[in-house]
């Protein structure tokens, strides 16, 4: 049971930066990979912290409030 929450927890993650990097870019890389994710949002100038993520997560606020 746990495996399966952390792999639906990895997945929610990448779609929500692949999400916001094709909301301020228009594109987003073809990468699994969560780390090189949020390097590149944080290049665009849009800072990614994991308690902005918990955060949105938590208060369900729209992503264009980061």
């Amino acid at each position: 049971m746990y495996d399966l929450a952390a792999f639906n927890l990895e997945q929610h993650c990448e779609l929500l930066l692949k999400y916001l990097l094709f909301y301020y870019e228009g594109f987003y890389p073809k990468t699994h990979s969560l780390t090189e994710l949020i390097q590149r949002l944080q290049r665009v100038g849009r800072i990614v912290t994991r308690r902005k993520l918990v955060v949105h997560h938590q208060t369900g606020r729209r992503i264009r409030q980061f």
